[in-house]
């Protein structure tokens, strides 16, 4: 299905997660397995985890405050192993309609995660005057394919973007920056909207990084030019790869033929340090 292009404040999340257009999270998925993306544009892999919904509703809680009774409500603390423990769940449950059920515990920990964030002064300066959830969506000319991103955080005066991530530590968000994408997602946002606006300039993007225990630290990163150029290329190589399968209609699973595994570097160094190698 077919989006319109351009900035798209207040665009309904159910339009953005359901069109053909790429975002950061389809790159990512393609970098694992081309056929998992297939399986992901075809709607067979698209439940909604816990993890998701703890991100959705921070996300609500902290971006867009008064919405957030209206998509989520809290599960009343009643003994779900007993008779009327249960009848009480169930009952909630089928009030709730489609709104999001988090526990009293998940909702408690969003709270103190906010808290942090009012007292961070990188992120209030960044969220201060700023859109939110804005979805930018346009044509990239180098592959003929719909491109887009949801920003968190839009500020068009200051020309940047931020997306806010919780993580386990923030030794852990710097560490797993590779792992999890983060460097190609930074340079698609900054792509997608600097073709969708038409600027000459590509906006800055940062990310907020909030841990989720005690002490609920907050940072605010922004990823140097050697990781952006590293997450261009391998954007632009993976967004050529999945055009390509859309061109034959061949999704690759599986590596072809039996795969040679090298020790990695510290391995080897092992090795080498006992004279082995």
């Amino acid at each position: 299905m077919s989006a319109p292009y351009g900035k798209l404040p207040g665009e309904p999340s159910d339009v953005y997660h359901h069109n053909d257009a790429l975002g950061a999270g389809e790159i990512n998925a393609a970098r694992k397995s081309l056929a998992l993306l297939r399986m992901l544009r075809n709607g067979e892999d698209s439940g909604d985890s816990k993890a998701l919904l703890f991100g959705r509703a921070l996300h609500c809680l902290i971006l867009e405050p008064t919405e957030f009774d209206y998509r989520f409500a809290m599960m009343p603390e009643a003994d779900g192993r007993t008779k009327e423990g249960k009848a009480i769940r169930d009952q909630f449950k089928a009030n709730a309609g489609s709104k999001g059920i988090l526990t009293h515990q998940d909702y408690q920990l969003m709270r103190r995660m906010r808290e942090s964030i009012e007292t961070n002064v990188e992120a209030q300066e960044l969220l201060r005057g700023s859109e939110r959830e804005v979805t930018f969506r346009a044509k990239d000319p180098s592959v003929e394919l719909d491109v887009q991103c949801r920003a968190d955080i839009w500020n068009e005066w200051d020309n940047v973007c931020a997306d806010l991530k919780s993580c386990e530590s923030l030794s852990s968000f710097r560490s797993k920056i590779y792992d999890y994408g983060y460097h190609r997602a930074a340079a698609h946002y900054r792509e997608v909207i600097r073709l969708t606006l038409g600027l000459n300039d590509t906006p800055r993007f940062v990310f907020i990084a909030v841990e989720k225990s005690a002490p609920y630290a907050v940072a605010c990163y922004e990823l140097d030019e050697i990781w952006l150029e590293v997450g261009f290329h391998e954007r632009r190589e993976t967004l050529a790869s999945i055009k390509q399968c859309i061109d034959t209609d061949v999704w690759p699973r599986d590596p072809d033929g039996v795969q040679r595994l090298e020790a990695p570097d510290f391995i080897q160094r092992k090795l080498a340090a006992v004279g082995i190698g």
